[in-house]
Formats: C-alpha cells, sequence, structure tokens
C-alpha cells in the first residue's frame, strides 16, 4: 500500500506514479515516486518527499529523450524557480504525455500587481526600488540593479535580493520574484522579474508641444512601439502588450526614443 505523503490544509492529491527523478542531463536515475497536488508537485522514495517545488514555480516543460535501463525514453524536462536561481530536474514516467498535460497549464503562471504592491509594503526602502524598477523593466542586469538602488556594491544588492526581497515573495506569492538566469530568450547573465498579470493599465502621458507631441509611456525597454490605426501600440517579450489612442493629427514616431527607469519617451509628428 503506497504511503500518504504529509500534505497542507487543503491540499489534494491529483495523480500519482511510479517513476524516477535525475538531477542532471546525464546524470544517475533515483527511483521513487511522482505524486501532484493541487499545490506541488512531489518526488518520494520509500514515502518520504525527497524533492518538491510548488506548481506556480513550473517555468518550462519539455518532453525529450534520456537514455534509461538500457534504452532511450521519453521523460520530461522541467525548468523551476529554486530558491536564488533557476533549476532543472527530469521525470520520467510510463504515461509521461499525461503528466505533461497535467503540469503544462501552470507554466507562465502570472502574479498579480496587487501582490507586488503588497511585497513592496513589507521591504526596506531599498528593496522596494529595487523591485518596482524591475516591475518596469522585466530585467536587468547587476550593474543597473545596484545604480537603480544608488550604490554601486554588487554585493549589497544580492544580500537585498536573497536575504530579504526573495525570501518575502515566497511568503506572499509562494516563489522568488528575482529569478537569475544565464540565458533566456537570447540574452544573458540578468535578473528577471516573474511575470505579471496585465491587471489596470500602464501609465502613459500625451503632452502637445505645439509642432509635435510628447508621449511619456510606462513600457519594457525591449518594447516595439508603432504607430497603427490612429494607436500607439506596444509589444515586448514576456507577453506585454498595451494601446494608446492618440489624437487625430498624430502622424508617426520621429526623432531619438529615451528610456529611463522603466519609462519610455518618444516624439510624435503632427499632420
Amino acid at each position: 500500500m503506497l504511503k500518504k505523503p504529509l500534505l497542507e490544509d487543503g491540499e489534494k492529491i491529483d495523480v500519482r506514479s511510479a517513476g524516477a527523478m535525475s538531477v542532471a542531463p546525464s546524470g544517475r536515475w533515483r527511483l521513487g515516486e511522482w505524486c501532484k497536488t493541487n499545490k506541488k508537485l512531489l518526488f518520494l522514495q520509500g514515502g518520504d518527499v525527497r524533492f518538491f517545488t510548488g506548481l506556480n514555480s513550473l517555468l518550462e516543460i519539455e518532453l525529450v529523450e534520456r537514455e534509461y535501463s538500457f534504452g532511450k525514453r521519453q521523460c520530461l524536462k522541467i525548468d523551476c524557480y529554486g530558491r536564488e536561481s533557476e533549476e532543472i530536474f527530469w521525470l520520467m514516467l510510463p504515461n509521461v504525455k499525461l503528466w505533461q498535460e497535467k503540469l503544462s497549464k501552470y507554466v507562465g503562471s502570472t502574479v498579480a500587481e496587487g501582490d507586488i504592491i503588497k511585497l513592496a509594503e513589507k521591504l526596506s526602502h531599498e528593496a522596494e526600488m529595487l523591485v518596482w524598477f524591475l516591475y518596469r523593466r522585466h530585467r536587468a542586469n547587476i550593474s543597473e540593479l545596484a545604480t537603480a538602488m544608488g550604490t554601486d556594491n554588487h554585493m549589497e544588492v544580492l544580500n537585498k535580493i536573497r536575504l530579504e526581497i526573495n525570501p518575502a515573495s515566497q511568503e506572499i506569492i509562494g516563489r522568488p520574484i528575482f529569478i537569475f538566469r544565464q540565458k533566456w530568450n537570447g540574452i544573458a547573465y540578468n535578473w528577471w522579474l516573474t511575470e505579471l498579470s496585465s491587471e489596470g493599465e500602464p501609465f502613459h502621458d500625451i503632452i502637445d508641444e505645439g509642432d509635435f507631441y510628447r508621449v511619456i509611456a510606462e513600457t519594457p525597454e525591449d518594447a516595439e512601439v508603432v504607430v497603427k490605426n490612429g494607436k500607439l501600440a506596444f509589444a515586448a517579450k514576456l507577453g506585454f502588450k498595451n494601446t494608446i489612442e492618440l489624437p487625430r493629427d498624430a502622424k508617426g514616431i520621429c526623432g531619438d526614443r529615451h528610456y529611463r527607469n522603466g519609462i519610455l519617451e518618444i516624439r510624435l509628428d503632427k499632420l
């Protein structure tokens, strides 16, 4: 008879299967059982939990082939948020596609802006500055974070993330809000913010300067901006999209674009 793992209040087992786990691309497999609840993914050996991660910590799930028991078999490669950075592990299961279907719906789960506000309220002034800076930028390297915090000490920034921001985030939203990835979306060595939901509209303002319009908008730095059908349209990685209604006599974008601390400034010609 299978031993039931210790669960939290309101936590229920959804699916359970014998299988194996590996934590390296060519590492050994550990035999045991995989268990998915409505909150966590767990790996058990002898009924004891040897590994678990929250479902809202899953980043990517990929069906791959690995050597297993004298031959290649399909398994799941999973990227998830760890305590300080990205973690990768592999699941070997007899019904691997069923598990892929059940777990995939949790990938890319979002965090409401209201939770970001709750988090900021728990932080020191310097840590709060970092959270809002990365909220606007979505990603930044350590030098940019240090500048935003008003210091040139990178260790001071890392301590704010690891000792204050991420522990508070774990308590409020169930996973770290800052995640370091060596390479993601073709960008190397950056801190990224957990993907946000689109509650509310980003700030923007349109100022009539006589011969042209000055537009100030809150948007990720990598956003593409185009004028189309009387609107200014923004689109960036991580699914960010926004549109701004323009005055009828606004034409195309002119001059250089200026970006600072999450705010984009551009000029629009008039007809």
